[in-house]
């Protein structure tokens, strides 16, 4: 992460799951203190975690063969 324009800016480059969770900016001077957080939320596509060859398991093995990050959308009934 890079701060910028006397520390009020994070640029954070090549975004990663990682970087994903809360981040939190503080301010103050001599009479206060001030404080806000926000939650960075990564969309990013399937990931395959194994090679797509044709693979064998035995019944009721469990196996994943990609990662993703799916997008909730709740919706009121």
């Amino acid at each position: 992460a890079i701060l910028l324009n006397f520390n009020r800016e994070l640029i954070i480059p090549y975004l990663q799951r990682d970087d994903m969770g809360m981040y939190r900016c503080e301010a103050s001077n001599t009479r206060s203190v001030v404080n806000q957080s926000v939650s960075l939320q990564i969309q990013i596509d399937p990931v395959f975690v194994v090679p797509l060859d044709d693979q064998v398991l035995d019944v009721g093995t469990a196996y994943s063969i990609f990662e993703s990050r799916p997008i909730i959308i709740a919706r009121e009934r």
